[in-house]
């Protein structure tokens, strides 16, 4: 059956002012089937999101289309970012698809780019220098309001453009959110005002005077946000809003004033603004069955207060669930559209997840697009992109089903417990590589590796049985956070010979006294032939290495993104010169202050220098050509990376014996 796009997105979402158009419960009549992907100028997800049955697409980067301080006009923004947005909406809507672009509340570059007149100052008195003041109007007239006009104004004569997002994740600031209303000294001043009272005699430890106090903070800044929506829709009246982390709540359970004001702002009978959730992000659907005030169920099946599983087992009301009954509570108009991280849901999980945000709720929102290209960021787990494309057909086309049915048609696919899969490994990219075999196992590398892939190269004969042991340090103290590390092996084809990963009930029960956890996990495979192999260990957010091994190794350094070391850091590696390299060029990155020295194969001292912050390069000749192994020393500093090396082999050793290849690479 071919799945139904959205034809043309403004005419389904058209519709919503007819049909239950101020139920928090929407109709799966008018999914959102949609991604997300930053700024990009790479659209080459577009055909398989289309052949998948998917139907929008949301762009961040719109913030950039309006200049900034001094330059508030869309004609003055920079053309080559106007060209892209251009080219984003005319795409769409070739493939009738609803294109939604998107802004952030204060971004990376905001710091330049806009002054702050006032800041945001926490109930402590403690000032943010670099997080605007949620309440000055001026800076949201300014910033988001007057992106969002101009952009309202622009996507007149754009069919594609269903509507506008603001993604509220502030990555410029000093924190990604607000965590409750802002106590500066403006505030204070108009809250006490509305209060008739000074703002001397305005006690905050008072509960029911910091009641009112969040209560008036939400209705002024309601008044600033309805001037948004009135604006965008005075320019465009079909189209939609909707933010990123509107169902954030404070650790006691609190809804901050400026989350609670946009839902309420933004949110009408006819068009309920979009609350954009990542609450679903890594739990996928069944984060509906836990509770906005609880710690989110981690996708391990444990149970919520052993009143009910993260399935639905029992009458414990879900966290979807209690999220609707509060906007109810509040007058709001809001439809929820449930995230999913493509990366942490594995793919026999990943369409239930997707039909049920489309069946029960407004949609799904899938990130990271570019995870559904070209040109990914990071390889997806399991079987990669193939086996996504197929779950996300699957989930789309039971949807059109359930579509075609009326509502009548009951889908056999349920939410089902899962675990966090271990991250994709880019293993189609092997190399094969010539390194002479070593008796005697291998040294163990004093490095472990974080949050990037690192491949070690493994020789070994027909027959063998190659034996090792996976090292992990949480990196954090105090925490075992949910983690998968994938462990793959390849053979000296590229062929995947054997999958693993080490978890997070693979780690020690109890911490060591730097209040770190260690783990690790004992693997092996058979090599059926000579020659080598490779071992691609990759995580998120623990530490890992290759730790004991009956065979030896080198690992190759990935030059596009460097190997990122972590505790311990090398003090030494070592280093092939090519065969006919007469210079050496080493990049390091972030680094302690360190002094390097690289010796020869004798111990002679070939350069020394001293880098610090951001590292930087060394190059110095060689006296002699030929193939010889250098041994480069870090002292008095640590290095935490190595980013890339000219005239060596992208090899690195945990001694100077190691097995480097004896005639290319």
């Amino acid at each position: 059956m071919k799945p139904i796009p959205l034809l043309s997105v403004v005419l389904i979402l058209a519709s919503i002012g007819t049909a239950r158009a101020d139920s928090h419960r929407p109709s799966w009549k008018w999914q959102i089937r949609s991604g997300h992907v930053g700024l990009s100028n790479d659209l080459t997800m577009l055909p398989n999101m289309a052949r998948a049955g998917m139907n929008a697409v949301m762009v961040g980067f719109a913030e950039h289309f309006v200049g900034h301080d001094g330059k508030p006009t869309m004609k003055l923004a920079d053309s080559r970012q106007l060209e892209s947005i251009e080219h984003w909406a005319r795409e769409c809507e070739k493939i009738g698809f609803g294109f939604f672009p998107g802004s952030n509340v204060f971004g990376t570059g905001d710091r330049i780019r806009w002054k702050l007149d006032r800041t945001y100052v926490t109930l402590k008195g403690e000032n943010w220098p670099n997080t605007p003041c949620p309440n000055d109007a001026e800076f949201w007239r300014r910033k988001n309001g007057n992106v969002f006009v101009e952009l309202a104004k622009w996507s007149r004569d754009k069919p594609a453009v269903a509507g506008l997002y603001l993604d509220t994740e502030m990555y410029g600031a000093d924190r990604s959110g607000f965590p409750d209303a802002c106590f500066c000294e403006p505030c204070r001043k108009e809250i006490a005002a509305e209060l008739h009272i000074d703002v001397a005699e305005m006690n905050l430890d008072d509960a029911t005077t910091l009641s009112r106090y969040r209560e008036i903070s939400t209705r002024l800044l309601e008044k600033i946000f309805t001037r948004i929506r009135v604006g965008v829709h005075d320019a465009n009246p079909n189209l939609e809003l909707g933010a990123y982390l509107l169902d954030s709540s404070s650790p006691d359970g609190v809804t901050p004033p400026f989350y609670k004001a946009m839902t309420l702002a933004w949110g009408t009978p006819r068009r309920p603004v979009l609350v954009y959730s990542e609450s679903t992000y890594t739990p996928g659907y069944h984060a509906a069955y836990t509770r906005p005030g609880k710690p989110l169920v981690r996708p391990t099946g444990s149970f919520v207060d052993g009143k009910a599983s993260p399935f639905g087992i029992g009458t414990h009301p879900g966290y979807i669930e209690e999220w609707i009954e509060r906007w109810e509570q509040w007058g709001a108009h809001a439809h929820f559209v449930g995230g999913i991280w493509i990366d942490r849901i594995p793919e026999e999980n990943f369409a239930e997840n997707l039909y049920h945000m489309g069946r029960h709720v407004r949609g799904y929102w899938i990130y990271d697009l570019l995870s559904l290209g070209d040109n990914p960021q990071r390889a997806l787990p399991g079987n990669g992109l193939p086996a996504y494309l197929d779950a996300i057909t699957h989930a789309n086309r039971e949807l059109d089903r359930t579509i075609k049915s009326d509502g009548s048609y009951r889908s056999p696919l349920k939410v089902r417990p899962f675990t966090l899969p271990a991250p994709g490994v880019s293993s189609d990219e092997w190399t094969r590589l010539d390194l002479p075999r070593r008796s005697g196992p291998s040294a163990s590398p004093q490095f472990m590796v974080r949050a990037a892939e690192v491949v070690f190269a493994i020789p070994a004969e027909a027959g063998d049985e190659v034996r090792m042991t996976i090292l992990a340090d949480t990196a954090h103290p105090y925490k075992k956070k949910a983690e998968a590390i994938a462990i793959v092996a390849v053979d000296p084809s590229g062929k995947q010979i054997m999958r693993d990963k080490l978890v997070t009930e693979d780690m020690d029960k109890m911490p060591r006294t730097d209040r770190r956890y260690g783990g690790q996990r004992a693997v092996s495979f058979r090599a059926e032939q000579a020659g080598t192999y490779g071992l691609y260990l990759n995580g998120s957010r623990y530490a890992y290495t290759l730790h004991e091994c009956s065979h030896r190794w080198v690992a190759r350094l990935d030059g596009r993104r460097g190997l990122r070391f972590w505790h311990p850091k090398p003090k030494k590696i070592y280093l092939q010169t090519e065969p006919d390299a007469d210079e050496i060029r080493l990049f390091f990155g972030k680094c302690s202050s360190t002094n390097v020295r690289v010796s020869d194969s004798g111990g002679s001292l070939l350069a020394e220098g001293r880098f610090g912050g951001k590292g930087g390069e060394m190059k110095f000749p060689l006296p002699a050509r030929g193939r010889q192994v250098l041994t480069v020393t870090m002292e008095g500093g640590f290095l935490t990376t190595f980013r890339d090396a000219k005239g060596c082999a992208p090899l690195i050793g945990a001694s100077s014996d190691a097995p480097f290849p004896t005639n290319g690479n």
